[in-house]
């Protein structure tokens, strides 16, 4: 293996990371739970940008294919604190999501024959994820739910957005998008 070079990114470690080789997955479920530690809550909440994560754990059943996939399917649950996008007060959530994914390592999609036409199908089965390497890291599958349950824009009880009047000019009618634009004409028509 040749040591990395000096323009080679960084390999950053993930703020919760719980590792399971793919080999001891076989035909049996096996059933992997596991409850972060503060250190990795407080790694998490950094990397979401959020005030806190007050718990997080998970619990997932995993089954091997003969043709090298993985099914993972189980449940995130977390408690976090957020940052009001107004007042900046802090807003606690719970969030819950139910995980069911499957994983392929490329090898797979090699033997799946190239499909000539996209098929958009909401309701289908979405196709699997690629899996790199022997190693499945459930953490980072976990930290990923969590990412995709935060409320983009959270919101204090009580808190609301007081319309700002720009209208330089004082007058009570909603202003035109094109009245700046017309300002800007040298005749002023």
């Amino acid at each position: 293996m040749n040591p990395p070079s000096e323009h080679s990114p960084p390999s950053e470690k993930p703020p919760l990371s719980h590792p399971v080789s793919v080999r001891e997955i076989g035909d049996a479920t096996v059933n992997v739970v596991f409850t972060a530690t503060p250190a990795e809550c407080r790694a998490l909440a950094a990397s979401l940008s959020v005030l806190s994560v007050e718990a997080l754990s998970a619990h997932f059943a995993l089954r091997g294919r003969r043709d090298g996939r993985v099914m993972v399917e189980g449940h995130v649950s977390a408690k976090v604190v957020q940052a009001c996008v107004l007042s900046l007060e802090p807003v606690p959530a719970a969030l819950e999501d139910d995980v069911d994914i499957t994983f392929a390592p490329p090898a797979w999609f090699q033997r799946r024959p190239a499909e000539p036409e996209v098929d958009l199908d909401a309701f289908g089965e979405d196709p699997p994820d690629l899996l790199e390497g022997d190693i499945l890291d459930l953490g980072a599958l976990a930290a990923e739910f969590v990412a995709l349950g935060l409320d983009p824009y959270p919101r204090a009880p009580g808190v609301s957005f007081t319309e700002v009047d720009t209208d330089p000019d004082g007058a009570p009618e909603k202003p035109s998008p094109f009245a700046a634009l017309k300002r800007l004409k040298p005749d002023g028509n």
